[in-house]
């Protein structure tokens, strides 16, 4: 039993603490320490375009519901296309990653179990506006460092997502190199 009964508090619409995180925007609405390590619930914009990184979760689910875009959602062998409305479940232990369409930013709110939000804090940095950061490769020694604390585990690049021959395009992916900060390569 808690030490303490969580009290009831709104966030009004823009408010929560926010972050700069692997080059998004992550709005904390509610923090572990808000509802007894229950859950946390993020608001998360990814820029278009945007490719996570290929990573898996130790000992917390993730889930998020699609607000604003639309992306491509990979866990484990399964690929699921979401769009405004959609409901994704990550469950603990299978990696993961998602792409973000190129036409329009995606906007969704994250909820997990566990202290995910904690993680984003340690791997990224207060956002100095709430707007999406200015392009620049993560902190991977930071990153690796908050993964051993909080169990979460980047695995590196997404591997290539096979395209039609007919529709060539770009994907710009994470490179990762021991040692080195997240840089980016181009994959056709």
């Amino acid at each position: 039993m808690p030490a303490t009964q969580p009290k009831p508090y709104a966030i009004d619409p823009g408010g929560g603490e926010a972050h700069w995180f692997f080059g998004n925007l992550v709005t904390i609405k509610a923090a572990g320490e808000h509802t007894d390590g229950r859950f946390a619930l993020t608001e998360f914009v990814n820029p278009a375009g945007f490719v996570a990184p290929s990573h898996v979760h130790h000992d917390e689910h993730e889930a998020f519901y699609v607000l604003e875009g639309t992306a491509e959602v990979h866990c484990g062998d399964q690929v699921f296309s979401v769009a405004p409305g959609s409901f994704v479940l990550l469950p603990r232990g299978i990696p993961h990653w998602h792409r973000v369409s190129s036409d329009a930013p995606m906007r969704s709110l994250v909820l997990t179990t566990g202290q995910f939000e904690q993680y984003v804090i340690a791997s990224g940095e207060p956002a100095r506006a709430r707007e999406l950061p200015p392009p620049a490769p993560p902190d991977m020694g930071r990153a690796a460092a908050a993964g051993e604390r909080f169990r979460i585990e980047v695995l590196g690049p997404p591997p290539a997502a096979p395209r039609p021959q007919d529709e060539p395009q770009q994907l710009r992916v994470p490179a990762l190199h021991p040692g080195d900060d997240l840089a980016t390569e181009e994959v056709r």
